[in-house]
């Protein structure tokens, strides 16, 4: 077994068990590509579940896991390709950032982290970024009617969003 491999299968032993996030077994032939299930407990987002597919290099953990989001989401920090913006997974060299010393728990964590504290700062979604800094009530409101699988405008477009909740 490859040195990268082990470290994700360590990581992978070492998830903590949390209510609100979900991994199935692996597929012992990639453990590069994990799907990950998360329901935020609290925030805009809260009831749905979201899934993501992490993709993890072959030089972990020297360079980070990639993330996409298999849901369509309105959110700062995954436009709407599903590509995710989450500072720890960026090797910039800052302490935020991306280091050997992290590991799959923090990602999970980082993905947590956004559906609580959406990050207006460093988005990848700049017209949800804008409208929750200017308009908190009206995003709230956006939202909901996302989760509730309406079609919205978003982006100049209009975009046809999975029901999450009731």
């Amino acid at each position: 077994m490859k040195m990268a491999e082990m470290r994700i299968q360590t990581d992978l032993n070492n998830l903590p068990e949390e209510p609100w996030f979900e991994i199935p077994p692996p597929d012992p032939n990639n453990l590069f590509l994990q799907e990950i299930e998360i329901v935020p407990p609290e925030g805009f987002w809260v009831g749905a579940r979201y899934k993501f597919r992490c993709h993890i290099p072959k030089d972990y953990p020297f360079s980070p896991p990639k993330l996409h989001c298999d849901t369509l989401v309105y959110h700062p920090n995954i436009d709407l390709s599903g590509n995710v913006c989450i500072s720890i997974l960026k090797n910039n060299g800052k302490p935020e950032g991306w280091s050997i010393q992290r590991s799959l728990t923090d990602v999970l964590f980082g993905i947590a982290a956004l559906f609580t504290e959406p990050n207006v700062d460093d988005p990848l979604n700049f017209e949800a970024a804008d409208l929750l800094a200017k308009q908190p009530e009206e995003f709230k409101k956006l939202v909901r009617r996302t989760l509730k699988g309406e079609t919205v405008t978003v982006n100049k477009e209009s975009r046809k969003f999975e029901k999450l909740v009731n």
